[in-house]
């Protein structure tokens, strides 16, 4: 898994990946910003794009770009593959968190 961080800071065509602090560019279709990957995945997508993004390097697309249903994905999907075990997403809060992101 390797991760790209846009620039904090959105410009006039949306989150960019030019140089600035904590940038770390794309590496998969090298992209300057982050709507030429929305493209990337879906050529006709019209929709908002937002981080983060999760993308597939074997299919070429956009898994999710919903933060709860990415955090739901880590905490347990590499357990089978030799990943440190941890629970990011304990059962005791579940129903907080879930409240929490349909507000949000």
């Amino acid at each position: 898994i390797s991760m790209s961080v846009v620039h904090p800071f959105m410009g006039d065509k949306g989150w960019t990946f030019a140089e600035g602090v904590g940038v770390i560019a794309d590496p998969i279709i090298n992209a300057s910003y982050l709507y030429e990957v929305y493209l990337a995945a879906k050529p006709n997508y019209t929709g908002r794009v937002t981080v983060p993004v999760l993308w597939d390097k074997k299919i070429n697309t956009i898994v999710s770009n919903e933060s709860a249903e990415i955090i739901r994905m880590f905490n347990s999907a590499f357990d089978g593959v030799g990943a440190v075990a941890g629970d990011f997403l304990p059962s005791d809060a579940i129903i907080d968190i879930d409240e929490i992101n349909t507000f949000v």
